[in-house]
């Protein structure tokens, strides 16, 4: 059912007017949360009785840039090769290998994380028992802590699910760059149709290539990717601030489908260093996408009803456009250099 020329403009002003206030919110947010935060893994390879081989990669915050995290294994657990103790502590992105020796019960009980004045961010742990049964999941506490299973137990894929149903909606909701993006878009829509194609359309692109980039059928390097994502956004925020009928106006699902590509390159991060088992990889990979989606509709449904309590005066349609494609253009021109700049000091000279 088509829309009215009436209906069609209440929608526009009541998009616009609510997604402009809500860009200027996730816009002047600090710089660090337009980076996702890629999980910390601990694999424990079980080598003989109760003794693994254990190999600790700390979080990244997008940078290459991780924290220093302490690791307490149970009571019953005791590292070795850095004088005993329970405690594995690591410098700053250092990948740790150490032996982890358990008496009786063997390793079962709580695995917790801590790293003061920092946010850890989700944890994914990994057991590959002598038995050859795979155990893993993703803590998103914060500070993480894991309850480990009864000796030789396989995984549990209910909880497997909601572990990565809950990371992707944390996955987005910490892009701020993605969501900018999204609510850029929708700035262009005039109609409910346009709105659910354009939806459709960015969905459908991240879909195609977090799937691909997960499986590892195709890899892109990440700097240049978030460079493009940059981009994105200040494309929009270009076509948003003009008042010609432009390409991105008459059809936003091609500009949507074309960028999503893109950004599931970097939703894919996610997932990637997580050393998931591949049993498990394809659970993990639709309840993610999952969460991805809740977390953008989450977004949409933020602006709407960011709209329904604007005071009257705000509710002007050119003046929400504008101030839209300045908090667009100034985040998207900040995180391009930033990245640039990244990108290009990574380079080995």
């Amino acid at each position: 059912m088509s829309l009215k020329p009436a209906e069609s403009t209440t929608l526009t002003r009541r998009l616009h007017s609510g997604l402009f206030t809500l860009l200027f919110l996730v816009g002047g947010a600090r710089e660090s949360s337009a980076h996702r935060v890629v999980p910390a893994v601990l694999s424990l390879k079980e080598v003989t009785q109760n003794r693994f081989v254990v190999h600790w990669v700390p979080p990244s915050n997008g940078h290459g840039q991780g924290s220093p995290v302490d690791v307490r294994f149970p009571s019953q657990c005791e590292l070795q090769q850095h004088g005993g103790g329970t405690v594995l502590h690591t410098a700053d992105g250092t990948p740790t290998f150490d032996a982890l020796v358990c008496t009786d019960p063997g390793l079962t009980g709580r695995v917790a994380f801590s790293s003061p004045g920092h946010t850890i961010g989700p944890v994914g742990v990994n057991i590959d028992w002598l038995t050859g049964a795979d155990w893993f999941r993703v803590t998103n506490d914060e500070p993480p802590l894991v309850q480990l299973p009864a000796k030789g137990s396989g995984g549990d894929h209910l909880k497997i699910a909601s572990d990565f149903l809950f990371l992707g909606v944390r996955h987005i909701l910490g892009g701020v760059d993605h969501i900018l993006f999204v609510l850029g878009l929708l700035l262009l829509v005039q109609t409910r149709k346009r709105l659910l194609i354009t939806v459709t359309s960015f969905t459908l692109a991240h879909s195609i290539t977090l799937t691909a980039a997960t499986l590892g059928f195709v890899h892109l390097p990440s700097g240049p990717v978030e460079i493009c994502i940059a981009l994105s956004i200040l494309l929009v925020a270009a076509e948003t601030a003009q008042n010609t009928e432009t390409v991105t106006r008459r059809s936003p699902w091609l500009i949507a489908f074309s960028f999503g590509l893109l950004h599931g390159f970097g939703f894919a991060s996610a997932l990637s260093s997580a050393e998931i088992p591949s049993t498990e990889l394809p659970l993990a990979l639709f309840t993610f996408n999952v969460g991805v989606e809740i977390g953008q509709l989450l977004a949409i449904g933020t602006a709407v009803l960011v709209w329904k309590y604007l005071p009257k005066y705000l509710k002007q349609e050119r003046r929400a456009e504008r101030f839209a494609a300045s908090v667009l253009g100034s985040a998207a021109t900040f995180w391009l250099l930033q990245r640039i700049q990244t990108w290009i000091s990574s380079i080995p000279l």
